[in-house]
């Protein structure tokens, strides 16, 4: 279950101040530990010089039989908790308590002694901390009367004090600072968890409230917030694209208004077009029969003869065009077969065959002769080839090339119609698929609309590719699945 924003951004800042707290009050230890030492070690100093000053003034002053009555003395006194002297070999030659002479020191093998001064925390019996000090008792040329022999260590003065009062107040130390740690940590949190809700949970709620009242299409909601900062900058930017996604809107219902407007009247004109179409084509044919009847009883040499040719032609021409118009404001959906797409593409060619040769243009065609089959109208994909190889014929006014081929990729079926005419200028591309659009003298502008609407009844599209005296391809791609006449009987 993901977590809100709130609970990672006051984790976060949780843990960043827990852990800040954390290292300043181990520093603070740290350095508390060291200030106690160095005052225990300060102390022990001190004591071991003024008990090492008063055992040499001793011996100087041949108090030889003093000694003793010192260690015993001295080593009474807080906070001492031990005052020996221990020879070069670690035996406790004298010491503060008479049981512990003639016995090994028990701290010196644990000890490397270098012959100057040394100081060590160890435990006493009782497991309780004392520091501890040795610092040796060297041999002076005043000491060679009593003590003869090399010059070099002649004892070793042992030092003992308590550490309990020192760690017990450093333990207190530690314990107030461990409390005063969770002390600040808790106010961290809390100061946190109040700037956020006063700063950021706040303005959070009111962005939130205002994204959900434009994602349900209240565009005119708007997010009321005061502050400067990031989310009062962010809180205007989803002002301003509300206000944008209005405008919008309102543009978008303008022109579905306008395109339900359009739709009807073209829905209107089609069926004008169409009824009027299907007046016109009657006498149209009924013409075009009589002036075959006339020309056929004309004599050779006859002057009517042209003129009879061109109302024929001109009649044909008309048919064309009312064909054109009702198969645009009536088409009829596709009567699919199993078959192969050289078929139609090879019937069309036949059919303009005496047109190509005419105008002088030259044939390539390269068909895939193992070509799938596919689910597809003959009658209306030939329809759409001799559409296509006609305007590839009227685009080389000065002969050229017509270049046909097919093949099978990408689980698609494909045809392409070359030619290499004049082109397609970049400014009319977007435009050769709208209705009653043509830059040519003669024709209805339908030819191509009729074509793609074909090609998408038949789950198909339609690209073409031109360079301005070059020529242009179109290519008509259909889909290759078998499962295609499934598709199809479940429309139907």
């Amino acid at each position: 279950m993901p977590r809100s924003l709130r609970f990672r951004i006051l984790s976060f800042l949780a843990a960043v101040g827990l852990v800040s707290i954390v290292v300043v009050a181990l520093i603070i230890n740290h350095i508390l530990v060291r200030q106690q030492r160095n005052r225990l070690d300060t102390r022990l100093s001190m004591i071991s010089m003024m008990a090492h000053a008063c055992l040499r003034n001793l011996m100087l002053n041949e108090h030889q039989n003093e000694l003793r009555e010192f260690i015993l003395r001295f080593g009474e006194n807080a906070p001492l908790v031990g005052l020996r002297l221990i020879s070069p070999e670690g035996i406790v030659t004298i010491s503060h308590q008479s049981e512990e002479e003639g016995k090994p020191y028990r701290a010196f093998d644990k000890v490397k002694f270098d012959g100057e001064w040394n100081h060590f925390i160890q435990k006493d019996d009782a497991g309780g901390p004392i520091l501890t000090s040795l610092s040796p008792v060297r041999r002076q040329p005043s000491c060679i009367a009593c003590h003869p022999g090399p010059p070099g260590i002649m004892s070793i003065l042992n030092v003992d004090i308590s550490a309990k009062e020192i760690t017990g107040a450093l333990a207190l130390t530690q314990l107030l600072l461990i409390g005063s740690s969770l002390f600040m940590a808790l106010l961290f949190v809390g100061t946190a968890f109040m700037v956020h809700f006063r700063f950021v949970k706040s303005s959070l709620h009111k962005i939130i409230s205002g994204i959900s009242q434009l994602e349900q299409g209240n565009f005119a909601a708007r997010i009321d917030l005061e502050q400067k900062d990031e989310l009062g900058r962010l809180a205007g930017h989803i002002n301003r694209l509300g206000d944008r996604l209005a405008k919008m809107r309102r543009a978008l219902d303008n022109s579905h208004q306008a395109e339900l407007e359009r739709a009807e009247r073209m829905a209107s004109v089609g069926e004008l077009a169409s009824s009027i179409a299907h007046e016109i084509k009657n006498p149209v044919a009924g013409i075009a029969s009589a002036m075959e009847v006339l020309s056929a009883e004309l004599l050779p040499g006859d002057e009517r003869e042209v003129i009879f040719a061109e109302i024929l032609n001109q009649t044909q021409r008309v048919n064309r065009a009312v064909n054109d118009l009702l198969s645009y404001a009536r088409p009829s959906l596709p009567e699919l077969a199993l078959g192969s797409l050289n078929e139609p593409l090879r019937h069309a060619l036949t059919l303009l065959e005496a047109r190509r040769k005419g105008a002088n243009v030259a044939l390539e065609i390269r068909l895939d002769p193992h070509l799938p089959p596919a689910l597809f109208d003959p009658q209306q994909m030939q329809q759409v080839f001799v559409n296509l190889i006609f305007n590839a014929l009227q685009a080389m006014l000065s002969g050229g090339t017509l270049k046909i081929a097919s093949g099978f990729e990408n689980k698609e079926l494909f045809a392409c119609i070359s030619d290499t005419g004049v082109g397609i200028p970049k400014e009319i591309m977007q435009d050769i698929f709208k209705p009653f659009f043509t830059t040519k003298h003669q024709g209805t502008g339908l030819g191509l609309s009729i074509c793609r609407s074909i090609i998408e009844n038949h789950h198909g599209k339609i690209e073409v590719y031109s360079t301005r005296g070059e020529g242009s391809t179109f290519k008509v791609i259909l889909p290759g699945d078998r499962n295609l006449t499934e598709k199809h009987n479940l429309e139907r």
